[in-house]
């Protein structure tokens, strides 16, 4: 058995397809890992969403900031964004269905074994994986409920400053943590969490993916405390590109913007790298 992360797809299907030919991928005894962001931008969001879904249990999938923007649209919520980009939802015959598996996926996702936690853009800087796994359970909590999700979701906004928990209510500091875990790319020098408009940022860096010595902000894993026995791979940040580290494994290598989609062996002690080339579907720079 092989088990393999991918990175970010965005409708990419064709990629897809060809990435798994590429490593052999064999669902009777393989298992895919996706970072999340499987839609939008690119021509095949739909295709990606079904296959991966009838993969089963042969797939392992957490929610990227696009899934949320789509449950947030399809739960009753639809802002200007969904329907700008999620026009391939209308008039399916699966809608329910999908809406159901999206809201079944995780935001996090942890495998003692492997000592790999999957998670879309990455983590709090200074929490411990125990505290994604809880913030992904109360999302999950959430999702289970289509009443509960539609109000949830009807406060969203891509605005959000720090926000402090709250005992009489959770919601505003959840919200401000789900951006986080689907968002996030930097923090302040200190560690210090930034609003959810600032954390998408995209100009504060240099051509090799490191931050400007004049930018406030840093890589969010660039502050991170680190454990020798944990291992986050993540997406979402297609200008830094495939990103390797010791502790951090940055998958997203812009497939929609005409880079490469990449997968890497999460079973195997060196974690090979596969890659193939994609199409520029969209021009870099323009996505969230």
């Amino acid at each position: 058995m092989a088990i393999y992360a991918i990175g970010d797809l965005h409708g990419c299907f064709a990629e897809l397809q060809n990435l798994l030919a590429k490593i052999a991928f064999n669902p009777k005894h393989d298992k895919l890992w996706f970072v999340g962001d499987l839609i939008s931008r690119g021509p095949d969001s739909l295709r990606c969403l079904r296959f991966i879904r009838d993969l089963g249990d042969s797939a392992v999938v957490v929610l990227g900031n696009h899934e949320m923007r789509a449950i947030t649209g399809l739960s009753g919520n639809a802002t200007d964004e969904f329907k700008s980009f999620m026009g391939f939802f209308n008039n399916i015959p699966d809608l329910d269905e999908l809406y159901i598996w999206l809201c079944s996926l995780p935001l996090v996702h942890h495998d003692k074994e492997l000592g790999f936690t999957m998670v879309h853009a990455g983590l709090v800087p200074n929490s411990s994986v125990a505290d994604a796994l809880r913030h992904s359970a109360m999302l999950g909590k959430i999702l289970a409920d289509r009443q509960l999700t539609k109000q949830f979701f009807a406060h969203s906004n891509n605005e959000l400053a720090y926000q402090e928990p709250d005992p009489e209510n959770q919601n505003p500091w959840l919200h401000f943590i789900i951006g986080v875990m689907t968002k996030i790319r930097y923090c302040t020098k200190e560690g210090e969490l930034i609003s959810h408009k600032d954390m998408l940022v995209k100009g504060l860096l240099s051509d090799d993916g490191e931050p400007l010595k004049e930018s406030p902000y840093q890589a969010w894993h660039k502050y991170r405390v680190w454990r020798t026995d944990e291992k986050i791979v993540y997406g979402h940040w297609a200008v830094a590109g495939l990103n390797v580290g010791s502790n951090h494994f940055g998958l997203d290598s812009g497939a929609v913007y005409g880079g490469k989609l990449t997968a890497m062996r999460l079973d195997h002690p060196q974690h090979p790298i596969t890659q193939v080339d994609s199409h520029p579907y969209i021009v870099i720079g323009s996505s969230a």
